[in-house]
């Protein structure tokens, strides 16, 4: 053999180069035969993204399913290389390794700005705990209050003061509390928020004070009148009470919501100023 010959056969190729397949999910929508198992991760992803936002995909506009779609593409486009990666090297001689160089990053910018388009991104720490701020943004208008203001602990006989007397407390929350239906259908990320809607209303009314929370009483009576624009059967209506009864629970204005520790009583009226009354008092 020619030294010729034996330069172009060290130059030939030995079948084709590896690749990590991502285009084909972009141009094909498939991925390659040993990526598959990467789908069930885009499946959850896609899913916990809806649900963030939705909490259904029905309840999205056409733009918010567009983003997320591609969102989902370009994740997939990352897996892929990222698996590559683990197969191959990050080096390809002495340079990074082509997807690395080219791609990936790329792809990763190109999500985070479409996550921020779709509004979901970190909250600042100071952004959460301030409650000014907090009261301001989500309730402008309306604020929770204290109409009556616990009374000193009296005695039972209504003379003089005591740590084991009777506390009364009125509370009004500008917001009308969910049905039970409702609160079945909500991603427990949205239950979970309502509940901490419910603290901040609480603490900004003042209730959170502590000559107002249980001290060794053991049950105490609740009636929770809900002003609504629609009224609901009385079971729908009872058990949407559970996020705002746990609030209470938290906050130590219960010591449970079990019929051991709390005496209660729900009423509804229809009306167009919507809003829910809390009395609580000791029950001696």
């Amino acid at each position: 053999m020619s030294e010729k010959s034996m330069k172009k056969k060290r130059k030939a190729r030995i079948g084709r180069p590896p690749k990590h397949g991502g285009y084909s999910l972009l141009i094909k929508g498939e991925l390659p035969e040993k990526r598959k198992h990467i789908r069930n991760y885009l499946t959850a992803a896609r899913e916990s993204l809806i649900a963030d936002l939705g909490p259904a995909e029905e309840d999205l506009t056409a733009a918010q399913i567009i983003l997320i779609d591609r969102v989902i593409s370009k994740l997939g486009v990352i897996r892929c290389i990222e698996e590559h990666i683990r197969e191959t090297s990050v080096m390809t001689g002495h340079r990074l390794a082509p997807s690395l160089r080219e791609s990936y990053l790329a792809y990763n910018n190109s999500i985070r700005l479409s996550l921020r388009e779709l509004g979901i991104n970190t909250r600042k720490v100071d952004d959460s705990l301030d409650l000014k701020t907090y009261i301001e943004k989500h309730y402008p208008d309306d604020k929770a209050e204290c109409v009556e203001k616990p009374v000193e602990r009296r005695t039972a006989s209504g003379k003089g003061k005591g740590q084991g007397g009777i506390m009364r407390i009125k509370i009004i929350l500008p917001l009308v509390t969910p049905s039970l239906n409702e609160l079945l259908r909500i991603h427990f990320r949205k239950r979970k928020r309502l509940k901490q809607d419910y603290e901040w209303q609480l603490i900004a009314s003042g209730a959170n004070d502590s000559q107002y929370k249980v001290n060794g009483i053991k049950k105490r009576r609740v009636e929770i009148r809900s002003f609504r624009s629609r009224l609901l059967d009385q079971d729908n209506f009872i058990g949407g009470l559970k996020p705002l009864l746990d609030s209470l629970v938290e906050m130590d204005l219960l010591l449970d919501d079990g019929p051991e520790y709390l005496s209660l009583k729900a009423e509804q009226e229809n009306s167009r100023d919507q809003r829910t009354e809390i009395i609580i008092e000791d029950m001696s």
